[in-house]
């Protein structure tokens, strides 16, 4: 038996080769190749270009480490617009890693955990990244076997000289339901409002109907925002002004109609405060209305874009200036009442305060002054009295408001340019549906209306 396991000289020297290039010479080679193939400059860009084609987005850095195993830095990292190259979002640093998270239903999940030191997000370019949560939404693109988070301690958003910084910044994507449901949400805080409840936001895709159907949810939280962040997402927060700020709520939902299309539907709540008038009203209509107010609305609920329903809304402004004009047309078109000659004031005149409550409700419109007292009935009080009351014959029609603040002696004017954007959002009556599809269809072509309101 001894004899048996004896090897020659020769062989037992070519076994220990063999062992050694196997077991030692072999995986050493080879581990110093994976290390130099990841440090090559094309081995980046390969993965550079795989992660921007995954996005939709070009995706660059100027260097990727690997500090512990499972965990990847991407240094000086910018995400880009595909076509034209222009730089949406970039980081000092991006950390990401794979790890257990905890769940309230499963106790935990796989997640892919990203973390942003230093971000930065041009709002122009907020497009680009608003397409590519709806990809990530909509499984065209980035099909992530794990659900993600996303953490900054600080995100700064920049308009051109102006920025906004937004701390304690989380963001995950989540698969609800065994996959047929895709959620998206986020919470932050505006910096120097460390306290109290953060904002948030989040929406829900589900696919088990067909169209698939969405929702979408905002909270302001316990601190108000500043409207020109809000406007980077809706534009019309923009109208406000740049010292403008909103606290409350607001969420829509798309609800099935027969038989493969669907339409929004959805209730706002809250208040605007620091409201710029002059940007507001003067800069848009033919009218000069100045101050600084506050604008708010218990509940109003609103239906492919067209406001059906407000209640508990109020508007109060003061001091500044209005323009005899306003006025005029408040008297002639609106139905308010005057007890002064506007051919005897100013063609704007100064005015101490400016308070009213309205309700909005089928297609009427009810319009109440509270400037002296709560039944005072005086919408703008002047420095020597009263200089506008409400209208005696309530509710009227919102195409009132319209006419109100319409070109003076246009005779198309709930068509005109300046008052479309309002023609589109407010409720008509039924009995000026046909009018208007009949009538000013014609004028708005005119005009040069967009196609929303032909």
């Amino acid at each position: 038996m001894r004899n048996l396991i004896q090897l020659h000289d020769k062989t037992r020297r070519r076994i220990c080769i063999a062992l050694f290039i196997l077991l030692c010479a072999a995986p050493t080679c080879a581990t110093i190749g994976w290390c130099a193939w990841r440090l090559l400059p094309w081995s980046s860009t390969a993965q550079a270009r795989a992660i921007g084609d995954s996005l939709g987005a070009q995706v660059h850095w100027s260097s990727l480490r690997h500090p512990r195993p499972g965990v990847e830095w991407y240094e000086d990292f910018e995400l880009a617009d595909p076509e034209k190259g222009e730089t949406a979002l970039r980081c000092q640093c991006v950390e990401a890693t794979t790890a257990d998270v905890s769940d309230p239903q499963k106790g935990s999940k796989r997640a892919l955990v990203v973390k942003l030191s230093h971000a930065e997000i041009e709002v122009a370019r907020l497009p680009i990244l608003r397409q590519l949560v709806e990809r990530i939404m909509r499984s065209q693109s980035a099909r992530l076997d794990a659900d993600v988070q996303i953490t900054a301690s600080e995100l700064t958003l920049k308009a051109g000289k102006n920025s906004q910084t937004l701390v304690d910044f989380t963001a995950n994507f989540s698969r609800l339901q065994g996959g047929v449901q895709v959620k998206a949400d986020a919470s932050f805080r505006v910096a120097g409002a460390s306290e109290g409840t953060p904002a948030s936001f989040s929406v829900t895709r589900d696919r088990r109907q067909s169209p698939p159907l969405e929702w979408f949810e905002f909270k302001s939280g316990s601190a108000p925002l500043p409207c020109s962040l809000l406007a980077s997402a809706i534009s019309e927060f923009a109208a406000f002004g740049e010292q403008a700020t909103f606290q409350g709520d607001f969420w829509a939902k798309e609800t099935p109609t027969w038989p493969t299309t669907s339409r929004w539907e959805g209730e706002f709540h809250g208040r605007i405060d620091g409201v710029d008038l002059d940007r507001l009203v003067s800069e848009q209509f033919p009218h000069k209305l100045s101050g600084t107010a506050t604008v708010g609305v218990k509940s109003a609920q609103f239906l492919d874009g067209r406001i059906v329903k407000a209640e508990g809304g109020f508007l109060k402004a003061g001091p500044g200036v209005v323009g005899r004009s306003l006025l005029t047309a408040a008297v002639r078109i609106g139905g308010c009442q005057s007890k002064i000659d506007f051919d005897s004031i100013e063609d704007a005149t100064p005015y101490q305060d400016l308070a009213l409550s309205f309700q909005l409700n089928d297609a009427r419109l009810e319009v109440h002054g509270h400037c002296v007292s709560a039944n005072s009935q005086v919408l703008i009080l002047g420095r020597n009295g009263p200089l506008l009351f409400e209208p005696r014959n309530q509710p009227q029609s919102p195409l009132a408001l319209v006419s109100v603040l319409s070109p003076e002696g246009l005779p198309q004017a709930p068509v005109a340019p300046q008052t479309e954007w309002l023609l589109s959002r407010l409720p008509i009556p039924a009995e000026s549906a046909a009018a208007t599809e009949k009538e000013e269809r014609p004028q708005a072509k005119a005009l040069g209306v967009r196609q929303g309101l032909q």
